[in-house]
């Protein structure tokens, strides 16, 4: 019998304490052959730390290796929290950076450039100067039996 694994994400952004968007998401080729490198190659650079915001829209496609449009800094990840079969980071954005129109996200490991584990598009969420926006993005390990 084969054993079949699905990586899954899933993000909860919400602005001020109040949750504007829960979204599933995917985990693009990058990410998932970092995370296979990370069980045998010690050269691997490090641990996923990051996440950013962008403005571009267009639907997040496996080869993606970064946001098409980032808008402010990468912000460094607050917390990080590892269950069974799952890990979540935490990462908070003050409004004065990442001001406007966003809609889309990414996780990271580092603070440019290297590798994206994660993207993902979303309606239109604004931004506005005395905002923070914290994002709880939640990578998961599952049997394909559990996922679909």
């Amino acid at each position: 019998m084969k054993d079949r694994y699905a990586l899954n994400g899933k993000v909860k952004i919400d602005i001020n304490g109040e949750v504007v968007l829960e979204k599933n998401n995917r985990v693009v080729d990058t990410g998932k052959n970092y995370i296979l490198r990370r069980l045998v190659d010690t050269d691997i650079p490090s641990q996923i730390s990051h996440m950013a915001v962008g403005t571009n829209p267009t639907a997040p496609e496996a080869a993606d290796l970064d946001l098409l449009s980032i808008a402010g800094p990468r912000v460094e990840i607050i917390s990080t929290t590892v269950t069974d079969n799952e890990i979540e980071y935490i990462a908070s954005f003050s409004g004065a950076l990442h001001t406007g129109e966003l809609r889309e996200a990414g996780l990271f490991n580092a603070i440019t450039g290297e590798t994206m584990m994660s993207r993902l598009t979303f309606n239109t969420i604004t931004l506005a100067t005395q905002d923070t926006m914290t994002i709880t993005w939640t990578i998961s390990l599952r049997d394909i039996a559990e996922v679909f």
